[in-house]
């Protein structure tokens, strides 16, 4: 203790992807659900629908798995022990061959035990040819891993799932639902941006439809309060009501800036001999920090768009924010008349800048919602800028 207050040197919140913050504010409900679902896997039920989880980057997707795998460990001890939940890289599953063995190899069979008493191919290429052309042949396959899900229930989670190819999606979920089908209990947890909704639509399997979705949003203004406050309440530091409301106010609900809000402010404070409170003064100390980190995140998603493109999407982003939220066939169309405006046509461009909307998070659609708005209010904002900046160069070269 100094001058009354404690020194920790650890840093209670977490910065960088996947990390899983000290306290996942806002998301008790969705953790809920996941728990119930997956529990019932892990204690030997075939429960006979997957879980999709989306929502942009940053908005706690991973976090919220490895939250849920945590208490299903603590599930699975209780009883003996016996599940497997394991967290599979989507860079294991280029091929539909390399997700086959992925799979097989989660449930804890070999793939050389699989295919006994069926004969034994070393190659997986010729294996997975067999199981295309002989359907009897991979039924076995499936009965022998539907087998060892009896023994061994498997939650078989997959973050990052909109990277899969829509191939290996509906292989492996066409996989997971045969084993399902000869009563083994297993259960598959895809977690991806939004553009997994579209990959599962491309796949073009229709079961899905009864799985259960989950989208995560922006936390209400409480939610992100909890987020810094929980984990300050486990030290000596506090943080005033006017400092706590300048970050809630930044952050607009992000999971990941109110996580670098509460690492910059931490690291400053654990430096103050005087006080151990986080106050105003400290906010605007760090903002400079924060607003750069945001800065080149902003960019990088900006950067990837053409030049054309770009000045595209700085004029939609005027009109979207007096609207708000629109569906879209109205977004599209919106689209279509930028493209006039710039002597620009064809259907192509107005579904591939749509597409390239949803994967850069520009805008998406939340569970419950047939609208499109902003995925961070706060990058129409710094795209609004680089308006202004190019207005502001072309006036300076003019003159």
């Amino acid at each position: 203790m100094t001058n009354g207050k404690m020194i920790i040197a650890k840093n209670p919140f977490t910065v960088g992807h996947g990390k899983v913050p000290p306290f996942l504010a806002g998301r008790e409900d969705e953790k809920h659900k996941l728990e119930s679902l997956l529990g019932q896997t892990v204690a030997g039920k075939v429960v006979t629908r997957n879980v999709h989880i989306f929502a942009p980057r940053g908005m706690g997707k991973t976090s919220l798995l490895e939250e849920v795998r945590g208490e299903l460990r603590l599930l699975r001890d209780g009883n003996a022990g016996k599940a497997a939940i394991a967290m599979t890289a989507v860079n294991s599953m280029r091929t539909v061959d390399e997700a086959r063995r992925t799979l097989v190899n989660d449930i804890g069979v070999s793939m050389k035990e699989a295919l006994t008493p069926a004969r034994v191919v070393a190659e997986l290429k010729i294996v997975s040819a067999e199981w295309s052309r002989t359907e009897r042949s991979w039924s076995s396959v499936c009965g022998s891993l539907a087998a060892s899900c009896r023994s061994r229930p498997v939650v078989f989670m997959v973050d990052e799932a909109h990277r899969l190819s829509p191939e290996v999606l509906a292989a492996i979920m066409d996989d997971i639902e045969m084993i399902r089908q000869k009563d083994g209990p297993i259960v598959g947890v895809f977690a991806g941006k939004p553009a997994l909704i579209d990959r599962i639509a491309r796949a073009g399997v229709s079961y899905e439809e009864r799985s259960v979705y989950i989208s995560l949003d922006l936390l209400d203004e409480n939610s992100s309060a909890a987020a810094i406050t929980h984990p300050l309440s486990r030290s000596a530091m506090k943080i005033s009501p006017e400092a706590l409301d300048m970050v809630v106010k930044n952050a607009q609900g992000y999971p990941t800036y109110l996580q670098y809000w509460g690492s910059a402010l931490w690291n400053r404070c654990i430096k103050k001999a005087e006080s151990n409170v986080i106050d105003g003064g400290d906010v605007m100390a760090v903002k400079p920090e924060i607003e750069e980190q945001k800065k080149q995140a902003y960019q990088s998603r900006f950067g990837t768009w053409s030049s054309a493109d770009a000045n595209l999407l700085m004029s939609l982003t005027r009109r979207l924010e007096k609207i708000g939220e629109v569906n879209r066939p109205r977004l599209e169309e919106m689209i279509r008349e930028e493209l006039r405006r710039q002597r620009r046509g064809g259907s192509d461009h107005v579904d591939r800048i749509f597409r390239e909307m949803i994967d850069t998070d520009y805008v998406w659609s939340p569970l419950g919602t047939a609208n499109y708005k902003a995925a961070l209010p706060s990058y129409f904002g710094f795209i609004l800028s680089q308006e202004k900046e190019m207005v502001s160069q072309r006036k300076n070269e003019h003159d």
